[in-house]
């Protein structure tokens, strides 16, 4: 249900729809001395010596719907804010002991973002609101409704994630109509809905590690890069790129239910699909940024595991993917 990279970058956080959440880190081996996350090893799931789990209060008020989940680690991987449906819980990432348990909205939860240059967290919900929580009383600073893409004349219900920038200040709004960025006040700057070449409703988003880019998935499987600042699209993948034929020809095509952007490198981000599988991708060293302004896409896969993946030379020269064997 959510994935994410701890801060150090040498592991991965998953919340799966039972609540469980599990942590995969990579370890120092002979062929990775240093410990670093690479697309071409796998990495180990780990537990703490006291064998405690790390588990959500499910909403079950309402067993026929699927519960929300959504997840925010604190700067120093010391705490994790995690919510499935139900009241909001912080563990202890050591021990994955609960050490509190939050009320928030009168609807279920479906994001949460820390902010620490705002002292303040980040919620957004079911009911299409936005939040802004002061971390030291937990006390409601302010609140928006989400503004609604132009021509879209359904009401905003369902998932809304969020997630705070590099620098903490702006916010980036994730919906299956629109990604938007807020600023502090939650005053709505930049917004950009589903049109050709990408026209499915969005499934995921996010900032990369420089802030720069923002990495956004979508429903039939293709994927988008943008720019963090315009929302002008810089390009996009087609499923086929990255999903291997058996997958694809499937009855129900997997695509990217969730997006993990490494912390440190801006080229590596990680997949959850709906599947079950995790993929993680990297870029080669051409920058993605550079190159011309009109979108460029990607729709050849030249092998099932690794591959090259050719763009003009200013664009983009390789995208390098490896379908990890892990199974939530």
């Amino acid at each position: 249900m959510q994935l994410i990279y701890t801060n150090s970058g040498s592991g991965l956080l998953v919340l799966a729809s039972s609540g469980i959440h599990k942590l995969w880190k990579w370890q120092q081996k002979v062929c990775n001395p240093s410990g670093k996350s690479t697309a071409s090893i796998v990495p180990r799931l780990w537990h703490p010596v006291n064998g405690a789990v790390m588990f959500n209060d499910v909403n079950e008020s309402k067993p026929t719907e699927e519960s929300a989940s959504c997840i925010a680690l604190s700067k120093n991987d010391a705490y994790v804010l995690s919510a499935s449906g139900g009241k909001v819980s912080l563990f202890n990432m050591m021990t994955f002991k609960t050490k509190i348990r939050l009320k928030g909205h009168q609807k279920q939860i479906t994001g949460l973002a820390f902010s620490e240059a705002l002292n303040s967290l980040a919620s957004s919900g079911a009911d299409a609101q936005l939040c802004i929580w002061n971390i030291d009383g937990w006390g409601k600073l302010k609140s928006r409704s989400l503004q609604s893409p132009p021509g879209y004349t359904s009401s905003l219900v369902g998932d809304t994630k969020v997630q705070y920038h590099k620098y903490q200040l702006n916010l980036l709004v994730v919906h299956e109509s629109h990604i938007a960025i807020y600023d502090p006040d939650l005053v709505c700057l930049k917004l950009w809905s589903p049109r050709e070449p990408l026209s499915a409703p969005i499934s995921s988003a996010t900032y990369s590690s420089d802030g720069l880019l923002i990495f956004t998935g979508f429903s039939d499987g293709a994927l988008g890069v943008f720019d963090a600042e315009s929302l002008s699209l810089r390009f996009h993948v087609s499923p086929s790129a990255y999903i291997s034929p058996s997958v694809s020809s499937s009855n129900n095509t997997a695509y990217p239910l969730v997006i993990a952007a490494h912390p440190y490198d801006c080229n590596q981000f990680a997949l959850g699909m709906s599947d079950g599988s995790v993929q993680v991708i990297e870029f080669g060293d051409a920058d993605p940024k550079s190159g011309s302004s009109a979108p460029q896409e990607i729709d050849t896969l030249a092998s099932s595991n690794a591959s090259n993946l050719s763009l003009n030379s200013q664009q983009l020269e390789t995208v390098q993917t490896m379908v990890q064997n892990m199974r939530i």
